[in-house]
């Protein structure tokens, strides 16, 4: 048979290739024709004893390799359509529905959010709903009024991908709900039981960070984390030891094994029917078991259950399989029960840290445990920085050190906490009272952390792509491998590509990005050395905001560590709403505009050969929306843009009078998101674009950009890019030449899971 460890990284090419789309059913079927060509190759050369293709191992995985890259990608591309095919078609109409609410409510002051399974036929649908009449918990069965929206989100460079989370949980419709009430009760759910246990210890202990740890490591339940702490958690490295994965299920059975081997150890019968370790693994995995169900049965938990049942099997087989086949077969197993599994981060971080420790202890066993210990900490530090990198755009150093320590303490907290919290819930006066204790100490520690993860030396940002971040791996394996120095040069030859990763600048000229904030305005202006951000797009009653989600992100995955200017064109909401989060994550950036220095008419810069001028207000008395900064942009040879904020029509004729045919510009950013009272015709005679953008929300409720905006710039030829419909778009403004719209994200990163680049029609 060929080498497991071979067949699983062929699987793990084909499902990969498939969910991003480098594969096609046909590409597919060629790959399993020749797998199967391959294969037959192989068993016809058996017959002949002396035939060299009999003695090579490397022949059966040439066989095989593209069999199983084959079925797996064809496997992954069924899935993906099945899933395609259960999604709602997209509108915008009221829909009757009823079922059950599944898995635990996400309550806020402004909002409540859930997973609804309505049925028949048992659709799984993500559901808001704004100030619910009645408290929601799980297991409820609920008659719904809901308006359907779009399985659709925004679309950046870098950032957290919506779309591809929506698909990946396998949600048929996204909707709010209109109106609501209570049908059947529903009876006894783990998901029930688990919301009232959270509830019952936020209610008796508080909303301090320690409970909401506690919450955690009980039932899973992590709705007491707000973004501040996930922030903390993530710049410290240490998230993995709150959300119940490996290491928390690791020693679940570790003491299931214990426990199990312990009392089968006191009856010589059972022994003498069953070895006491075979029973003690046993006993390891459904105790897990239970606590993995206990925690919501989650993705995270049902894999990291599946590794410790491979490592029981290993342990208690006869044969002892090495720990690299056995994370083999685990990968084959979790990529046949779940194709999609390669869009999980969380699945290249958990596959990826035991791949580590299998590399790192050949040859070790005769280490001793702290020097062990140490070399692992290290390592997994080192080899698992370019994924954190790659997906999340940023890796915790001061994680290394903190892991030392913590990773043996959770051995100790994790079953203090599970026991308190079990004893508590029968005995809550007499172990009630030292759960609080521990909650405290708990908060301690989150506060400490909270201070380690402020500190600009905490953590590394960066946001290489697929090719930086592989070979970053690649170079980890060699630096951690028993090998001679000269392959450890190599290691460092390979990281250096990623640690040297320049910010990505113009030669020459200026690039403009329009990124897609919803139904507000952003926009990125980078000449060869300098970058100015103008407006910060809007934040939201319900806590969420664009600036920390989306633009920061974004400017990190361009490669900027600094911004020269942030401009804030006036102080609406959906211009001005991500300035202080900017403001923090750029300090040395000046200010203009609103909150900062006037921008007033007349005043000009230059930049790398490209001038900068403000064209609008004249001066500070005006106000509202026609207060807005207008700035035109212009290389040497005479490539413009013009960024009009929200001026309206008052506003456009005032600059008319005043600067007349120098509004002359190749790009304009289509005034108030192109609502009806702006880019009138007398202003479009003036700049005389031949692209115009729109920054507006894909199916905004007021129908931005209007109808009589886009005939208005149809009939003069002006091409029309919206970014609710497109994403990000970048315009290059070039030091020769004319400016030309470069890209639009939804039509160059194209996905099957991905709402394509598209006109939304009123609603």
């Amino acid at each position: 048979m060929p080498d497991v460890r071979w067949l699983a990284v062929s699987a793990l090419l084909g499902a990969t290739a498939a969910v991003v789309g480098w594969i096609t059913p046909i590409a597919a079927s060629i790959a399993i024709i020749a797998g199967f060509a391959l294969a037959g190759l192989y068993w016809r050369s058996q017959r002949h004893a002396d035939t060299p293709l009999t003695r090579s191992p490397q022949a059966i995985t040439m066989a095989f390799g593209p069999l199983v890259f084959g079925l797996w990608a064809a496997v992954s591309l069924i899935a993906i359509h099945h899933t395609l095919a259960q999604r709602w078609p997209a509108a915008t109409d009221l829909v009757d529905v009823q079922g059950h609410v599944v898995d635990l409510p996400d309550r806020s002051p402004a909002r409540l959010r859930f997973r609804f399974k309505a049925g028949p036929p048992n659709d799984l649908l993500w559901l808001s709903w704004y100030q619910p009449p009645f408290d929601v918990k799980a297991g409820d069965c609920l008659e719904l009024r809901v308006r359907q929206r779009d399985l659709r989100g925004l679309a950046n460079v870098g950032g957290f991908d919506y779309e591809a989370w929506l698909f990946r949980q396998r949600f048929a419709a996204r909707a709010s709900v209109v109106e609501g009430e209570r049908c059947a009760p529903q009876n006894w759910t783990v998901d029930r039981w688990r919301d009232r246990m959270g509830q019952r210890l936020a209610d008796g202990l508080g909303q301090r960070s320690g409970v909401a740890v506690v919450r955690a490591l009980l039932v899973g339940d992590r709705r007491g984390f707000d973004d501040a702490m996930w922030n903390t958690l993530r710049r410290t490295g240490v998230g993995h030891l709150v959300a119940i994965s490996g290491l928390h299920i690791g020693l679940v059975a570790g003491l299931g094994f214990w426990l199990g081997s312990w009392a089968w150890r006191r009856s010589a019968r059972l022994c003498l029917l069953w070895p006491a370790p075979l029973a003690g693994g046993v006993a390891a995995v459904v105790i897990a078991g239970l606590y993995a169900t206990a925690a919501g049965w989650s993705v995270s938990t049902q894999r990291a259950w599946l590794m410790v049942a491979m490592l029981v099997w290993a342990l208690t087989s006869p044969m002892r399989p090495p720990l690299g086949r056995v994370l083999a077969v685990a990968v084959l197993v979790l990529l046949l029960l779940d194709p999609l599994a390669p869009m999980d981060p969380g699945f290249w971080l958990s596959v990826g840290a035991v791949a580590l420790i299998a590399w790192m202890l050949q040859g070790r066993s005769r280490a001793g445990s702290l020097s062990l210990l140490l070399r692992l900490q290290v390592g997994l530090s080192l080899g698992l920085a370019p994924i954190a990198l790659f997906w999340f755009g940023e890796t915790s150093i001061s994680g290394v050190l903190l892991n030392l320590v913590l990773v043996p303490l959770s051995t100790l907290i994790v079953p203090a906490t599970l026991l308190l919290g079990l004893a508590a819930s029968v005995l809550p006066g007499v172990f009630g009272p030292l759960l609080a204790v521990l909650a405290e100490a708990l908060t301690t520690g989150m506060d400490w952390l909270t201070w380690v993860g402020d500190q600009s030396w905490s953590r590394a940002i960066a946001s290489p792509n697929a090719v930086l971040a592989l070979a970053a791996v690649l170079g980890s394996l060699c630096l951690l491998a028993p090998w001679k120095q000269h392959w450890r040069a190599m290691g460092v030859l390979l990281w250096l590509p990623l640690i040297l990763t320049s910010p990505k600048y113009p030669d020459a000229g200026a690039w403009v990005d329009v990124l897609d904030v919803g139904q507000g305005t952003s926009v990125l202006v980078r000449t060869r050395n300098h970058s100015l951000l103008y407006d910060a797009g809007p934040a939201y009653r319900s806590g969420f905001d664009t600036g920390e989600a989306v633009i920061i992100p974004t400017l990190r995955a361009e490669g900027l560590r600094r911004l020269d200017r942030l401009v804030i064109s006036h102080g609406d909401t959906d211009h001005s709403g991500g300035a202080e989060a900017i403001g923090r994550a750029f300090p040395a950036a000046e200010r203009w505009g609103y909150g900062g220095r006037p921008c007033l008419a007349g005043d000009s810069w230059m930049w790398d050969g490209v001038r900068f001028e403000w064209m609008h207000p004249a001066s500070t008395s005006v106000d509202g929306n026609n207060a807005s900064c207008v700035l035109r942009i212009e290389t040497g040879g005479g490539a413009s843009m013009l960024l009009t904020g929200d001026i309206e029509a008052i506003a456009e004729r005032a600059l008319i009078e005043r600067v007349g045919r120098r509004l002359r510009s190749d790009v304009l950013l289509v005034s108030h998101h192109g609502s009806a009272g702006a880019s009138t015709t007398e202003f479009l005679d003036h700049v005389q674009p031949t692209v115009a953008l729109a920054p507006a929300g894909w199916r905004n409720r007021w129908q931005f950009p209007r109808v009589a905006v886009r005939d208005r710039l149809a009939h003069r030829g002006v091409a029309l890019a919206v970014t609710g419909e497109s994403g990000q778009i970048r315009i290059a403004l070039p030091e020769h030449g004319d400016a030309a719209l470069i890209w639009r994200y939804r039509q160059r990163y194209q996905r099957p899971w991905r709402a394509a680049d598209g006109t939304a029609q009123a609603s």
